[in-house]
């Protein structure tokens, strides 16, 4: 007797341990494990600050401001000579025009009495072609002699004209006036350098990257709307 009770209680102590096993599974109960809180970092996130760049930038803008300034020395170094060498080119070529200008006054004024001079030899010239050829026709016996005298007195006249125009046509046409010079330049101007512009800080302030944490999901009990777990205290 005392076996069969101890073989029973055992069977009712298995079937109790099944039956909350089996209850469990049959309400649906399922547990979602709950995730680690997980910090992430935006990609728009930069490790270097604003103070670095803008000390990077004021470090460039310093070296650009030296080279700036050797430029500008120069420049205005190239400046000077450029300006020099433009007014020396320029009192050269006053000094030709004021010289040009002197001599066009002067040749404008001599060319009268240069004409006069031409007309007054071939006049003299001509009057004494002329008293010739009344000696010789005066002491002409014969027609011959008074033909050759007459002769000799038109080629006289006509070497008179010749030489009348050579003169002339030395003297050429009325020497115009020379026209002034307008400003030389003998080579284009220096360019000047351009000026770095120095950075400003309000310009280099950028958003510093905040590490971003993720949500932290709820924990849910998925429960079966049909049925709601029971504890069972027996079988």
């Amino acid at each position: 007797m005392n076996k069969k009770r101890l073989i029973i209680v055992a069977l009712v102590n298995l079937g109790l341990i099944v039956g909350s096993v089996t209850g469990a599974n049959a309400a649906g109960l399922t547990l979602t494990p709950t995730p680690s809180a997980t910090t992430s970092v935006s990609p728009n996130a930069t490790s270097t600050s604003p103070a670095t760049t803008y000390a990077q930038q004021l470090a460039a803008y310093q070296v650009a401001m030296e080279a700036y300034k050797v430029a500008l020395k120069k420049f205005q170094s190239d400046v000077a000579a450029w300006q020099s060498a433009n007014k020396a080119a320029n009192e050269a070529a006053n000094a030709a025009f004021k010289a040009a200008l002197a001599k066009a006054v002067d040749d404008r004024k001599a060319m009268p009495s240069k004409r006069e001079a031409i007309n007054a030899a071939f006049n003299a010239a001509v009057e004494k072609v002329n008293a010739d050829f009344k000696v010789a026709i005066a002491a002409a016996k014969t027609a011959d002699q008074k033909i050759a005298a007459k002769k000799i007195a038109d080629d006289a006249r006509a070497a008179a004209l010749s030489v009348r125009k050579t003169a002339l046509d030395a003297l050429g046409p009325e020497v115009p006036r020379p026209i002034k010079p307008a400003p030389l330049a003998t080579t284009p101007a220096p360019v000047r350098p351009i000026e770095p512009i120095k950075p400003e800080k309000s310009e280099l302030k950028t958003k510093e990257a905040k590490p971003q944490k993720s949500e932290k999901p709820e924990v849910k009990n998925s429960v079966s709307p049909s049925e709601s777990p029971k504890a069972s205290s027996s079988s």
